[in-house]
This record gives structure tokens, sequence and C-alpha cells, in this order.
């Protein structure tokens, strides 16, 4: 059965985090979902692979799931990178000296290669496993959108701008309902406010 964790990042974040312990533990696997993705998405798979006796946990990032802030919103990318700390940080204890991986899928990917990039780990890490990471668009974004979202990258001091800014979003971009086979899988987070389907026009900046 998994465990539900609370987790608080250095700037004050109270982040939500899924374990799956494994019975006899081999190694250790950490998962960074992807954009508008939650934890809970990852449960059949933190008992498979639990059953293989590789502990599992996955983060809901800042903006995403259960965890705090606003939907899919980030000041700057950077930011996720207090989320991997926190939850690497709490590891440390629970894998000990395990074989241990950072896994990610999608815009987790880009999380987790572009934290891995930085060079300032918390915790030694074995290896990395991303499925599908988000790399770059596969579409051209027009240019009055981006010029748009790089108003709120680098905001005025004005905290009133700073919060319109904040608010602005793209239509939605994307498809819940192709998300998941099972329509219950994507109904019920849906309905729980677990997923969200439009993006924060900055996030077409970082």
């Amino acid at each position: 059965m998994p465990q539900y964790i609370e987790l608080k990042t250095a700037d004050e974040k109270n982040l939500k985090a899924m374990y799956v312990p494994a019975a006899r533990p081999e190694a250790f696997l950490v998962w960074i979902p992807g954009f508008a993705e939650h934890k809970d998405r990852y449960t059949h798979f933190g008992g498979w692979i639990a059953e293989k006796n590789v502990s599992f946990v996955a983060l809901d990032l800042r903006g995403h799931g259960q965890s705090d802030g606003k939907r899919g919103f980030v000041k700057k990318f950077e930011d996720y990178f207090l989320d991997v700390d926190a939850l690497l940080h709490w590891t440390r204890d629970v894998a000990g000296d395990l074989p241990f991986f950072l896994g990610s899928h999608s815009m987790g990917g880009l999380v987790t290669s572009r934290y891995l990039e930085r060079g300032q780990l918390s915790r030694p890490i074995h290896g990395a496993v991303m499925t599908s990471p988000f790399l770059g668009l596969g579409v051209p974004v027009p240019g009055w959108l981006i010029r748009s979202g790089e108003q709120y990258e680098h905001p005025p001091d004005s905290d009133a701008v700073y919060h319109v800014g904040q608010g602005l979003q793209t239509p939605q971009l994307t498809d819940l309902a192709s998300s998941a086979r099972d329509s219950a899988a994507v109904d019920r987070p849906q309905h729980l406010g677990l997923v969200h389907s439009s993006v924060p026009l900055n996030r077409l900046t970082h």
C-alpha cells in the first residue's frame, strides 16, 4: 500500500509525495511526473516496481497535484530544483546506501536533466531514467505569445503587475481524455483538482 508523506522546501512550500516501500529493497527509485500530472498516476507502477524489490517515491511538484502553488506556475524554472532537493534530502535516511535512481516523465524529464546538469546534488545518484522527456517544443510558438510570457519571466517590482501575469494562461493545451485508457483515471483526478490543462504564459520562456 502507498504511504503519503509531506515535505517542506527551502522556500517554505509544502509538497506531497507518494511512497511505496519494497519489502526487501535492493534499489530506490525517485519519480518526477510530467506537467499537469500528479503522483497518484504512478500508484500501479509504484506497486509493480516494489514487487521487483525497488522502493519507489513519486513527487507532486509545486503547482501540481496536492502540493502548494498556483496550478502549473513557477516564477522561475529553477524553483523546481528546490522541490527535488527536498525529496532527495528525505530519501537519505530512507534509502540509505541502496543504489539510487532518479526517474521522470515528460516535463519531469526536463526538470531532472537540468537538475543533473547543474551538478549540485543533495545525495549521490547512480543513474537517471527518463520517459519521453520534454526537451523542446515540437511546434512553433507565435512570437507574440513568447513576448507576453517574457513580461512575467522578469516581472516589474509591482506586486499587482506580477499577480496579473501569474494569472495569465494559454487556452487548454492538454487533452486530458487521451491521457489514459481508463476514463475513471481521467475523471476522478480532474474532479479532485489534481490535474490542470492550461499553461501559464511565462512557461513558454523557461
